[in-house]
């Protein structure tokens, strides 16, 4: 499309990569929910921001920056350097992304959620620490574009979890409407002993 389109491309097109979605129809649960967002609220707000640009002018946010290699797309790891619509949320457990402890030891998950320029707020944080998409929502602070969470989880039982941090935004800010919502997952594996 670039080369094709030459100097008119970014005038033109838009292409926004958006992480742990599938093109599953309906609403992600069970399981599939600690590994896989919906995208509907993706298209919403795509739908929208195209209307904006092809009726008012407004441009759309940058495309996400990526590279290809061996065939496979990567992105930067921050939202400033991504851009997109997406969030990025990373999440460690002790201060790392695999850890292993000791049944009943106390584990404390923290997270970084940002958002890229113009493409609004965090509205929501939930957590699901054993991986089986049963999240359960915590309040963080005021709405804002970078986030930082903490909290802490004790695992009883041996085994290996996959906790999920799914953080949402919504380019207006607004935590009440289910529309444009544009959620992401931070995970960290935790294997108790």
């Amino acid at each position: 499309m670039k080369k094709a389109m030459g100097e008119r491309f970014d005038d033109s097109f838009r292409l926004w990569y958006y992480d742990n979605a599938d093109h599953l129809e309906g609403p992600v649960t069970g399981t599939k929910a600690s590994r896989i967002v919906e995208y509907t609220g993706f298209l919403q707000q795509a739908l929208r921001d195209v209307s904006a640009w092809a009726e008012k002018g407004i441009r759309p946010n940058p495309s996400t920056r990526y590279e290809l290699s061996g065939g496979q797309v990567a992105v930067p790891a921050k939202a400033a350097a991504r851009r997109g619509v997406q969030p990025v949320v990373d999440l460690t457990a002790n201060g790392a992304d695999r850890i292993d402890v000791r049944a009943g030891e106390t584990v404390t998950f923290k997270a970084e959620i940002q958002v890229p320029p113009g493409a609004g707020k965090v509205v929501s944080t939930e957590w699901d620490f054993r991986g089986e998409g049963a999240f359960d929502a915590r309040p963080f602070g005021p709405v804002r574009r970078s986030v930082e969470v903490m909290t802490t989880f004790t695992y009883d039982t041996p085994g290996t979890y996959i906790a999920a941090l799914r953080a949402t935004a919504q380019r207006d800010g607004n935590a009440q409407t289910p529309f444009a919502r544009m959620p992401n997952l931070g995970r960290a594996r935790v294997t108790v002993h």
